[in-house]
């Protein structure tokens, strides 16, 4: 099971970033496969096998999944501040009873399987089906890739990529939604914003705030506040950022601050490097089916996973140096 979602992390990345895309893409995140690679060897083999499935896992991770399907689709409410807001309830109902401490995991990960689009999966069956995976993966893979930055998005994307065969088995499957067109503003952006994300999310969770609480509550409060300046004040008109590129920058910046700091050796600088990789990473995202839920956290994934590998390479070279002498 650990391994079949490693190899969902190699698919995502091919799709995402390599094919369709030029000589020069192939190139840069060809290379980049490598300490990517690394990174998942790293991360899988050091964790214990997949657990037994719990039931009350899947049942959190499929209400989120369709409570967040429902505020978007049918309150048009953002999909980054649907899914936040949602996860805050979760993380603050299990700050507040010990007993549910368990909840706020599953919970979030559902959300991102519930931010998926129409346009990919129109039916509610479809959903259901989704939320359904998602929240048998993160039962199944809770104690794999422990502290990893981006994991509960990648079950949830892996929860809906699984979907979507039933889906096109079913004849549902939906053309896609149109991936984001950024102008150099929101490029910059992209890059910029997550580490600041990062930090925050990290110095929260440092500081005694569950990993989910450090990542929901920045990013609604984040999210909400732009909305409302877009909307009712002429600040909105004069940032040259859009609403869309700001929400997905930090959203997957504050995936990364979640990464345990043990996995980093407890050091701030390799997710900020992982954050600023992550908006290079979003920049070139275009997959050949997009609109699904978790991608950002499975981006998120991929930019923390590659640091740690390339982390690994560096000091399995300077080792064999240092073994080779002068």
């Amino acid at each position: 099971m650990r391994y079949g979602a490693a190899a969902l992390v190699i698919v995502f990345y091919v799709d995402a970033f390599l094919l369709g895309g030029e000589w020069s893409s192939w190139v840069l995140f060809g290379a980049l496969l490598i300490p990517a690679v690394a990174g998942i060897i790293v991360t899988t083999r050091q964790l214990p096998r997949a657990a037994r499935p719990r039931l009350i896992d899947v049942a959190l991770a499929l209400t989120a999944t369709l409570v967040v399907a429902a505020v978007v689709r049918d309150f048009g409410l953002p999909p980054v501040l649907a899914a936040s807001l949602v996860g805050v309830v979760a993380a603050l109902a299990s700050v507040a009873n010990d007993r549910l401490g368990s909840v706020a995991v599953p919970w979030y990960c559902g959300c991102f399987a519930g931010m998926t689009s129409e346009l990919v999966l129109a039916d509610w069956l479809s959903v259901t089906i989704a939320g359904l995976g998602a929240g048998l993966l993160v039962s199944l893979l809770r104690t794999t890739w422990d502290g990893v930055g981006g994991k509960l998005g990648l079950l949830a994307f892996s929860g809906v990529f699984l979907t979507s065969f039933v889906s096109r088995g079913l004849g549902t499957i939906g053309p896609g939604a149109p991936v984001f067109d950024f102008d150099l503003a929101d490029r910059l952006a992209l890059v910029a914003v997550p580490p600041l994300a990062a930090t925050i999310t990290w110095a929260l969770w440092r500081r005694g705030s569950s990993p989910v609480l450090a990542s929901a509550a920045p990013t609604a409060a984040f999210a909400l506040l732009l909305l409302l300046l877009d909307d009712k004040t002429p600040l909105g008109d004069l940032m040259p950022f859009t609403y869309p590129s700001l929400c997905i920058a930090w959203f997957g910046g504050s995936f990364i601050g979640m990464t345990a700091p043990d996995r980093v050796g407890g050091r701030l600088w390799p997710l900020l490097v992982a954050a600023s990789l992550f908006g290079v990473l979003q920049i070139a995202f275009k997959p050949t089916i997009a609109g699904f839920g978790g991608d950002f956290g499975a981006t998120a994934s991929v930019a923390v996973v590659a640091v740690i590998g390339l982390v690994a390479v560096v000091r399995h070279v300077a080792g064999l140096r240092r073994a080779a002498g002068p």
